[in-house]
């Protein structure tokens, strides 16, 4: 009939144009346009995996240490918004194709018009950022090789030349201090290129036993030969940095290989059973450092999703209003505002816990205007290490002990006057009465990293290598300085998020000094729980 016939020209017409007219009018896509729609999607995601496939699957690989990792470090709220973004790294990889990496996960389906433009866009402003924070949290040594990588290629003439002279003012600034200097290194690139072999040297394999621990020594060498190369690199010349590229990067890549190395080599030869239960030795200032485990505020922006876009103001004011007091926009506390400053007094009952957890109080005046200036705590752990702590500023300083015995002899405090004993030095190295009384005002002066090292007798152990102190003490000093470090990280947290809202709201003294006394206390747990787990308290 003629309709039949009018519907099937309507049909052939519609199909010739690429189009279908559903019974209800609407029109949607042929056979052929959604070919090629499926074509452009499979283009673009082929793209994106070829900019983007290899950090996502670095993410992905590692996404559950880096969690863990940073709920260790910073707590579990700032680990679970870095899991946020992680799994939706994990849906992004899964949306471009790579499904083996997160087989759990699925393919989001339909996907509206411009679904692609948006994953495009996110992975434009988040993955290199994303895959930083994983790499920081289990690939230190990766990170910074990236960065120096990255610095290389970026530096330009008036930027070394810059580096050479502030390297240059730093050693000789150093040097008139009397504090350690780093060797003097290659000045030309001959020399230059000469050192860089040695760090780029093979070492060949160990023939028997003995032979490990000659290896070893030698990859020592070669770290010690790359930090010597990478110092003198800092002070040459631009003509010179311009005929040894890349020194900063290779010499890095080749220390940390070796270090790795090294560890892994070591791991087997450490002898647990000769180490008394209870001791504690002097690479453990270091191998466990101080770490404060208060939760810390929560600065980071919540990931936003495909689907939702960015955070809703009213979720982020929320969040933002529930933050921890001691967060980083907050600021530092860096001194004690009354605890133990000048003409403030020690309270009884904190000297009394503080005894009980065997911490000496120094302070070299009890009474007078001076008093409770220049107060010092001091902690002795076993016969190995003593911890120094300063309040105004909060400075922790952890030292080697003597060894006690034949010309090492440690001076007890008890046995001499406090002035003296403020100082904690060898015998070799008490100040005259002039220099305590004139020069230091009568307060305690800062301690050498090298306290305790210098003509030591017996061996010392940094990096599963024993050797003589005069070999391994310089590393072993550095050792000790990152250990203070920490330990003084630890106990500016512990006045902050002890202290900050006497400071920030109270007006009476003894109020902010209790405070801070009950930050000090919880420091000195901290301090004897990490290096003496078994530690009882004295009753008297």
């Amino acid at each position: 009939s003629a309709p039949n016939e009018t519907s099937k020209a309507t049909t052939a017409s519609a199909a010739a144009t690429g189009t279908a007219t559903s019974s209800t009018g609407q029109s949607g896509p042929t056979t052929a346009e959604e070919a090629a729609r499926r074509e452009k999607e499979a283009d673009i995601e082929r793209e994106l995996r070829r900019q983007y496939g290899d950090e996502l699957r670095f993410i992905v690989a590692n996404a559950e240490a880096a969690v863990r990792e940073m709920e260790q470090k910073h707590g579990k709220v700032r680990a679970d918004h870095l899991r946020q973004h992680t799994d939706n790294a994990e849906q992004w990889a899964v949306e471009i194709g790579m499904d083996d990496v997160c087989p759990r996960r699925k393919r989001r389906t339909p996907r509206e018009v411009g679904y692609l433009d948006r994953l495009r866009q996110y992975l434009e402003q988040r993955v290199d950022n994303i895959r930083s924070h994983v790499v920081k949290l289990t690939h230190p040594d990766l990170f910074l090789q990236e960065t120096l990588v990255k610095l290389e290629d970026e530096m330009d003439e008036r930027t070394l030349e810059e580096i050479a002279v502030a390297t240059r003012a730093v050693i000789e600034k150093r040097r008139k201090s009397g504090l350690p200097t780093p060797p003097d290194g290659p000045t030309d690139a001959a020399d230059m290129r000469a050192l860089l072999d040695r760090v780029s040297a093979p070492i060949p394999p160990p023939r028997n036993a003995a032979g490990v621990r000659d290896v070893n020594l030698i990859r020592v060498e070669k770290i010690r030969a790359a930090s010597r190369a990478m110092m003198a690199y800092l002070g040459l010349d631009v003509q010179t940095k311009a005929e040894v590229k890349n020194c900063l990067s290779r010499s890095h890549k080749i220390a940390s290989e070796e270090l790795k190395t090294l560890l892994t080599e070591m791991a087997g030869f450490a002898d647990e059973d000769s180490r008394k239960e209870g001791e504690v030795l002097l690479e453990d200032a270091w191998n466990k450092p101080l770490e404060y485990d208060a939760t810390p505020a929560v600065d980071d922006a919540e990931p936003p999703s495909i689907d939702e876009g960015e955070e809703p103001a009213k979720k982020k004011a929320k969040r933002d209003a529930s933050a921890s007091p001691t967060s980083s926009g907050a600021g530092i506390v860096i001194r004690s505002k009354v605890l133990l400053t000048r003409g403030r007094k020690a309270p009884s009952n904190l000297v009394v816990a503080l005894k009980r957890k065997r911490a000496e109080m120094i302070t070299p005046s009890a009474s007078g205007a001076m008093c409770g200036a220049g107060t010092q705590l001091r902690i002795e752990f076993g016969s190995a290490f003593e911890m120094i702590i300063n309040f105004v500023p909060l400075v922790v300083s952890i030292r080697a002990l003597p060894v006690k015995g034949g010309e090492e002899q440690h001076l007890e405090t008890a046995a001499i006057p406090s002035s003296q004993s403020s100082s904690l030095v060898t015998a070799e190295e008490v100040p005259s009465d002039f220099r305590r009384t004139v020069v230091d005002g009568g307060l305690p002066t800062w301690v050498s990293s090298s306290r305790g090292l210098v003509d030591r007798s017996s061996p010392v152990s940094v990096l599963g290598v024993t050797g003589p102190a005069s070999t391994l003490g310089p590393i072993v000093a550095k050792k000790l300085e990152y250990a203070s470090a920490c330990a003084t990280q630890a106990l500016r947290r512990c006045f902050a998020d002890n202290a900050r809202k006497a400071y920030e709201t109270s007006t009476s003294d003894f109020e902010v000094e209790i405070s801070e006394a009950t930050a000090l206390l919880r420091f000195v747990q901290l301090a004897r729980s990490t290096y003496t787990p078994d530690f009882q308290e004295d009753d008297s």
